[in-house]
C-alpha cells in the first residue's frame, strides 16, 4: 500500500511538472519553456529509480551492505553489563558464594526441625498406641484374600485415622507387630523413602517417578510378606493387585494390613 502510494504522488509530480513546464513556454519563461522534455525525463527517471529501490531484494541488499559509521557509532552510549573490574568479580562470587551457604543453612534447619517434630509424634505413638507382637499359626489352607475389605474404614475407626493422620507409625506398628521388622527400622525406611520421594520429585518429575515407584516395590513387598505369613492367596495377579493399591491408596493398604494383624493377635489371645 505505501509503495502504490509513493507512485501516485509521483505520477502526480511528474504531471505537475510537465503542466509547468508547457505553461511557461507559453509564458514567455525561456528557462522552463526550453526543456520540457527534459523535465519530462527527469520525474519518469525518478519514478524508475524509486520503483527499482523500493523492491524488497534491493532494500535487503543496501541493509546488507551498509556499514556502520564510526562516527555515529561514537556518539552512542554505551552500556556495560555485568562486572567490569577483578575486585567485582571477586565481590559478586562471594556474593553467590554467601547465598548458597544461607540457602543450604537454611534447608537444613528447616529438615532437622521437620525431623525432630516427625520422631518426636513417633515416639509418642510409640508410648501410646504400638501392639503388642502377635503369633500366627500356619494354616493348612489358603484364604482367597484379606479378611477386611479394602474401604471397610467405618469398621475401626481407631485404626483409620492412625492410617490416615500418622501413616508411618501405624505401617511400622504393623511391621512390629508381625516381627518382619522394629518399629523405629520401619519408621525409618518409611520415613527415607519419604524424603528421597519429596527430593527427588523436586528436581526432575522423571526421577519423581521412578523414586515413587521405587517406594511403591518396598512397600507391596512387605504385603506380600504379609500374606505368607497368614496364608493367604498370593498369585501374579495378587501381586500386581498390592502395587496398584499402594500406588493408588496407601492408608487403604496400611488400614487392611493393620486389621488383619490385630485381629490375629485378638485371636492369639483367646
Amino acid at each position: 500500500m505505501s509503495r502504490l502510494l509513493c507512485l501516485i504522488s509521483l505520477l502526480l509530480t511528474a504531471d505537475a511538472a510537465v503542466i509547468l513546464g508547457r505553461k511557461g513556454s507559453d509564458g514567455g519563461e525561456p528557462a522552463m519553456a526550453s526543456k520540457p522534455e527534459v523535465s519530462e525525463l527527469t520525474a519518469t527517471a525518478r519514478l524508475t529509480e524509486l520503483l527499482r529501490s523500493a523492491s524488497p531484494s534491493v532494500l535487503l541488499q543496501q541493509l546488507v551492505q551498509k556499514r556502520a559509521d564510526p562516527k555515529e557509532d561514537k556518539d552512542l552510549p554505551v552500556v556495560h553489563v555485568g562486572p567490569r573490574s577483578d575486585e567485582e568479580i571477586k565481590e559478586l562470587v562471594d556474593q553467590q558464594r554467601m547465598l548458597a551457604w544461607l540457602q543450604l543453612r537454611t534447608l537444613a534447619f528447616v529438615f532437622v526441625v521437620y525431623s525432630c517434630t516427625v520422631f518426636s509424634c513417633a515416639a509418642i505413638y510409640a508410648y501410646l498406641w504400638k501392639d503388642p507382637p502377635v503369633e500366627v499359626q500356619a494354616k493348612e489352607e489358603l484364604s482367597d484374600d484379606f479378611q477386611f475389605g479394602i474401604c471397610n474404614f467405618f469398621e475401626d475407626m481407631h485404626v483409620t485415622c492412625l492410617s490416615f493422620f500418622c501413616l508411618p507409625c501405624r505401617w511400622a506398628d504393623t511391621m512390629n507387630a508381625t516381627g518382619m521388622l522394629g518399629f523405629w527400622t520401619a519408621f525409618l525406611l518409611f520415613f527415607v523413602i519419604n524424603m528421597l520421594c519429596s527430593w527427588a520429585n523436586r528436581f526432575d518429575i522423571t526421577l519423581g517417578l521412578v523414586a515413587w515407584i521405587a517406594g511403591t516395590l518396598v512397600f507391596a513387598y512387605y504385603r506380600q510378606q504379609l500374606r505368607k505369613l497368614f496364608s493367604i492367596r498370593n498369585e501374579p495377579t495378587d501381586q500386581v493387585k498390592d502395587v496398584a493399591l499402594w500406588a493408588c491408596c496407601c492408608c487403604c493398604a496400611a488400614v487392611q494390613e493393620a486389621r488383619q494383624v490385630r485381629a490375629a493377635g485378638k485371636l492369639s489371645e483367646v
